[in-house]
C-alpha cells in the first residue's frame, strides 16, 4: 500500500536509526523501503548491502546526484505502491507512522499528506512542524500565503499518480541544487495547490528529527530554510500573487517579532528572527539572479 523513499549521504549512524524505525512499523509495514545513497564513503554502502540482503523489502540506489529533490525523484521512480512516503535519513518514524499516513489517505481529497516533526532528543527546542490539530489545505489564496505551514519533506506522502502527473520534485531547487537552500517542499506544495489539489496535515503521523545542539548549526538551518523559500518563490512564482505575498508577509513578521523580542530583552530570540529576515532577502535576490540567467 505504501512505499518509503529515504535519501542519504555519509550519515550511516543516523540512517541505521531511521531504517530501524521503518522496520518496526506496526500494524502496517511499508511494502518497500527505497534508499537513495549519494555515493557515501563512511561505510553506508557496505551496511546497506548487508541490510538489503537480510531484508528483501530494502532496495538501494546509488547516485552521484547532489540534488535532494533529484534523489527523491529517483527513488519515487522505483516505487510500486499507490502511495509514496518521503523520510529524511536523520528522522526516526514512530511505530504507527505508515498506518497514520495510510489512514489519512482514506479521505479521497488530499493528494499530499504531511505529519508532525518532533525533536529526536527530549529537551531540544522545537524547530519544525508540531501543530496538534489536523488541517486540510485547499487550493486558494489564503492557503498559498501560508504554504510553509503545510508540512516538511522530512515527513510527507503523496499519491503516486498525481506526483507523476505534476513531474515530482523540482531538482533545480532545494538542497544540492544550483539555487540552494532548503524549503524543497514549498515548490511542490505550491504546484499541487495551483493544480487544484489539496494537502492534509495529520498530527498522528510523527517522526523524530535529529537536531544539533550547537547554536551555529541551528542558525545555518534557519538561514537555509528561509533563504530557500524566498529563492523558490522569486525564481518560479513571480506571476502568482499569493506566492509573491508570502515574501513581504515573512519580512514583516520576522522584523516585528525581532522588535518584540528585543523589547522583552530576549536577545537570542531576536537574533533568530533577524536571521529569518536576512535569509529571506538574500534568497529573494538569489532567485531573481537565477531567473534572469535562465
Amino acid at each position: 500500500m505504501i512505499s518509503v523513499v529515504v535519501i542519504t549521504g555519509n550519515r550511516c549512524a543516523l540512517l541505521q536509526k531511521c531504517l530501524a524505525g521503518l522496520n518496526a512499523q506496526q500494524p502496517i509495514q511499508p511494502d518497500e523501503i527505497i534508499v537513495v545513497d549519494q555515493n557515501s564513503t563512511d561505510g553506508t554502502q557496505a551496511w546497506l548491502a548487508e541490510a538489503s540482503r537480510k531484508n528483501p523489502r530494502i532496495h538501494v540506489l546509488t547516485t552521484p546526484d547532489p540534488s535532494a529533490n533529484g534523489k527523491r525523484n529517483r527513488g519515487a521512480a522505483l516505487a510500486h505502491s499507490d502511495l509514496i512516503a518521503f523520510l529524511d535519513d536523520d528522522a526516526v518514524p514512530d511505530p504507527d507512522w505508515c498506518h497514520a499516513l495510510i489512514k489519512a489517505f482514506e479521505n479521497p481529497e488530499p493528494a499530499i499528506v504531511t505529519g508532525a516533526v518532533h525533536p529526536l532528543t527530549p529537551g531540544f527546542p522545537q524547530t519544525l512542524r508540531q501543530s496538534p490539530r489536523p488541517r486540510l489545505w485547499k487550493p486558494g489564496f489564503i492557503n498559498k500565503l501560508l504554504v510553509w505551514r503545510c508540512g516538511v519533506s522530512a515527513n510527507m506522502a503523496v499519491r503516486r499518480s498525481v506526483f507523476s502527473q505534476l513531474g515530482g520534485f523540482d531538482p533545480e531547487v532545494g538542497l544540492g541544487s544550483p539555487l540552494g537552500g532548503c524549503g524543497d517542499e514549498v515548490d511542490l506544495f505550491l504546484r499541487f495547490l495551483r493544480a487544484g489539489y489539496s494537502i492534509y496535515y495529520t498530527p498522528h503521523a510523527i517522526v523524530r528529527h535529529h537536531q544539533s545542539s550547537h547554536p551555529n548549526d541551528r542558525r545555518r538551518r534557519a538561514h537555509s530554510y528561509y533563504f530557500g523559500i524566498a529563492a523558490v518563490v522569486r525564481r518560479k512564482f513571480t506571476r502568482d500573487p499569493a506566492a509573491l505575498a508570502m515574501i513581504p508577509l515573512r519580512l514583516v513578521h520576522s522584523a516585528g517579532m525581532a522588535g518584540a523580542e528585543l523589547f522583552r530583552g530576549q536577545s537570542l530570540e531576536a537574533e533568530a528572527r533577524m536571521i529569518e529576515f536576512r535569509a529571506t532577502l538574500q534568497g529573494w535576490r538569489a532567485g531573481a539572479c537565477r531567473q534572469r540567467s535562465s
